[in-house]
């Protein structure tokens, strides 16, 4: 057998594994993780998107989680027919274009016009469906006309409070096919940025808000037993931010009937607990 034929045979037996590996973790996946929005995942990863300054935020961000953390998150939670991005402008020696690679993923994707006084559009859409791409980035009140993300060719809407959540993100994969490598937050910055987020929404937007609560307090109660000082740094350097950050995370601690000092206390042992 040559060289050739062997590595070939290695390859395969690479991919079978992962892919079983794979169908084993997505048990830890919630259900609404659908073809579609798996079609432009594993798209972006192997254009190289991740490593081009996207980070996977939101939803979908929060459903690679409970693969991430080894628990069952809770369906209700996962739910949503928005793909969030968020594109931080870095160089890179070769832009990709986000917005080609999502419709070449997808044919029935349309580029949303861009909004009265913007001639940049941040925002896909699926064709006569309720499914949406956004792209976003951090910036503040006084910067709300999109931007141009150049190492990804597409606009950016900027987004208050977003700083937080994405600086260090962490690699994911996502166990579909054999493995989707993406970038998310880190999973306490997550939490604690819904926290915030939920005090930001404009009061239409009840349910968003409903739906930030829960998932932050979903994602708490774990983490304050599996990684509570990653819990503890991140909220003092939430408190580090500013008045306008520990402020809205503060009420939204009080809607959940928990504190700061929850966030930061030493966690009994595992042998205690038990």
């Amino acid at each position: 057998m040559s060289c050739e034929m062997r590595d070939r045979q290695t390859r395969r037996g690479e991919l079978v594994r992962r892919s079983e590996i794979c169908r084993a973790l997505r048990s830890a996946l919630p259900r609404t993780m659908d073809q579609t929005t798996v079609r432009i995942l594993k798209a972006l990863s192997e254009a190289g998107a991740f490593t081009a300054g996207a980070v996977l935020i939101g939803t979908y961000a929060f459903s690679i989680y409970g693969v991430m953390l080894g628990r069952k998150l809770k369906e209700a939670n996962a739910r949503t027919s928005d793909v969030d991005f968020a594109g931080i402008p870095i160089a890179v020696p070769d832009p990709i274009s986000f917005a080609e690679i999502i419709q070449d993923a997808e044919k029935n994707m349309l580029i949303v016009p861009a909004a009265p006084n913007s001639r940049i559009s941040t925002k896909l859409k699926l064709r006569d469906l309720a499914y949406r791409v956004e792209l976003l980035t951090p910036g503040n009140t006084d910067e709300n006309k999109p931007i141009i993300i150049p190492n990804l060719k597409f606009g950016a809407q900027p987004l208050p409070f977003l700083d937080f959540l994405i600086e260090k993100p962490t690699d994911a994969v996502l166990p579909a096919d054999v493995g989707i490598r993406v970038k998310v937050p880190l999973p306490e910055r997550y939490a604690l940025h819904k926290l915030i987020v939920a005090q930001a929404r404009d009061r239409s937007a009840f349910a968003k808000r409903e739906k930030d609560l829960a998932q932050a307090e979903e994602l708490i109660s774990v983490l304050k037993e599996d990684l509570p000082k990653e819990l503890a740094a991140a909220w003092r350097e939430l408190e580090a931010r500013g008045e306008n950050y520990r402020e809205k995370a503060l009420a939204s601690l009080n809607l959940l009937k928990t504190s700061p000092q929850d966030l930061t206390k030493e966690p009994k042992s595992r042998a205690a607990r038990t």
